[in-house]
């Protein structure tokens, strides 16, 4: 599912070029969370149940037995970017070079599929790296720059002043 921080658009829409300077209002991105993918699992119905077969097969099944299906609302989550004639990896965006979980996500997928739960644990005994809320950064980031920039040279000037001035009273 998508982050809280979405906004629906009906299908016929006209998308701007000149949208893209403008600032994103975090008001407007209230539709909450979307889904784009389902995992189905159960008992499914052949979509060719009650159709006439053109002949008779003994492989037909009308209903199959204790199934598992992803549904994936975006075929292009599969889909490598092509930089220089040669596809990328699947993981990394080719102009912002950051990385997202889709190649983590079809990996797991197929391997939960393929009910191959040994392969599934080996692999999220992985490092966590957890997400940086980018809001919330934006909106702290005088504070961080502040601690991480303007405070150690605070503490240093402060540590070389009191041992110069002990230094100075000690020789003296």
């Amino acid at each position: 599912m998508s982050s809280p921080l979405t906004q629906k658009i009906g299908t016929p829409t006209i998308i701007e070029l000149q949208s893209i300077a403008d600032e994103p209002l975090e008001q407007e991105y209230v539709s909450g969370h979307q889904l784009f993918a389902v995992l189905l699992e159960g008992n499914f119905k052949s979509a060719y149940k009650n159709r006439i077969k053109p002949f008779e097969t003994p492989v037909f099944k009308e209903n199959s037995s204790t199934n598992k299906m992803i549904v994936i609302a975006d075929g292009d989550i599969a889909k490598n970017q092509v930089l220089k004639g040669k596809p990328t990896d699947l993981a990394r965006d080719k102009w912002t070079n950051e990385e997202f979980g889709n190649k983590d996500f079809l990996l797991n997928s197929v391997d939960y599929l393929l009910d191959d739960t040994g392969l599934i644990e080996l692999r999220n005994k992985t490092l966590k790296i957890s997400i940086l809320d980018k809001q919330k950064a934006y909106k702290e980031r005088i504070f961080w720059q502040f601690l991480n920039v303007a405070f150690p040279l605070i503490l240093l000037f402060t540590f070389g002043f009191i041992f110069n001035y002990l230094r100075k009273r000690k020789y003296s």
